[in-house]
């Protein structure tokens, strides 16, 4: 048997491009890890697509994803420049395709399941400090009911100044 250290394991999660699998009575939903937490199907059990996926990809992901979250930011940051508290922040592209600053950087992180069962799911991503100077933690629940996909996804500032941060 290999045994794989937690950063193997992130780097064979994501060469792999495993899924996490829900189910609920009604409902299938799948989520990578790898890739954001992003959605890559959720669909009622017979297979009829609730969420169509989305022709972009998301960082050199193969499958095309229904749904992802976008943390600390959602949008475009123009020219990847932005003052806050006297604080001149520039960050560099991350848009696979184009020169432009996009969307946070959850949705291209790997992160770590905290916890499953068979209806849902919490992930977990941790930011230290770069071009970002702020360090933060995002944590995703998905939970499949029967009648329902409930999504509950948070940011907390680890730093001890104030970050700006849009859900």
């Amino acid at each position: 048997a290999t045994l794989f250290s937690v950063g193997d394991w992130r780097l064979f999660q994501r060469a792999k491009g495993l899924s996490i699998q829900l189910h609920s009575e009604r409902f299938t939903l799948c989520v990578d890890p790898s890739y954001g937490g992003a959605i890559s199907r959720f669909e009622w059990r017979d297979g009829t697509p609730i969420f169509k996926r989305n022709l972009s990809v998301v960082k050199g992901c193969s499958e095309r994803v229904a749904c992802f979250f976008l943390a600390p930011f959602g949008n475009r940051i123009k020219n990847g420049t932005f003052a806050f508290k006297g604080q001149q922040i520039e960050l560099p592209a991350n848009a696979p395709t184009r020169p432009i600053v996009a969307h946070g950087h959850v949705w291209q992180a790997g992160l770590e399941i905290v916890s499953k069962t068979t209806s849902s799911a919490t992930l977990s991503y941790r930011h230290m400090p770069d071009e970002w100077p702020w360090a933060y933690q995002y944590l995703s629940t998905l939970r499949l009911t029967d009648y329902a996909l409930i999504a509950v996804i948070s940011v907390r500032n680890l730093s001890d100044k104030p970050m700006p941060c849009g859900l």
